[in-house]
């Protein structure tokens, strides 16, 4: 859907340690998640230019819980953060979509500044439903094409 039949509402602020402590205390790029009856919103929080940048996540505690309404979300974070900052991120699954990968940004080094590159990287789910993103990968490392895609 592209609108809303209820008024704009607030569902998150950053408030937790992992999500405050710079100059801004951001909260933006949210990405919707959606796995069997779980929900997610996948969110970059802190400073963009910072090595602090990183994913937080909030999960509609239950299905069919009203998405509007502040209380019916369960923040959880950081979900995903690397050596020198991740955010921004999107989801698609492999050609023959079986593998589920997650489309980010991360910057290359410490110096603080937009100086970064667009990475991507499988990522699984635990039993409980929930996504397991590991660690960022490094600039530069090679890693296992996605299945399904062809080579050339």
């Amino acid at each position: 859907p592209y609108t809303m039949k209820s008024p704009r509402v607030k569902i998150s602020s950053p408030e937790e340690p992992w999500e405050t402590g710079g100059p801004l205390d951001l909260q933006e790029g949210p990405e919707i998640l959606a796995r069997g009856d779980k929900l997610f919103i996948i969110y970059s929080c802190r400073e963009s230019w910072t090595v602090d940048y990183r994913l937080g996540m909030l999960e509609l505690k239950e299905p069919g819980a009203s998405p509007a309404d502040p209380s019916s979300w369960l923040k959880s974070g950081p979900v995903f953060s690397g050596p020198f900052g991740t955010g921004h991120c999107s989801f698609v699954k492999s050609p023959d979509g079986r593998e589920d990968w997650i489309i980010y940004h991360s910057k290359k080094s410490t110096k603080e500044g937009w100086d970064r590159d667009v990475r991507a990287q499988r990522f699984t789910w635990d039993r409980k439903g929930y996504p397991v993103f590991g660690n960022a990968v490094a600039a530069g490392k090679k890693i296992r094409r996605p299945s399904g895609e062809m080579k050339f």
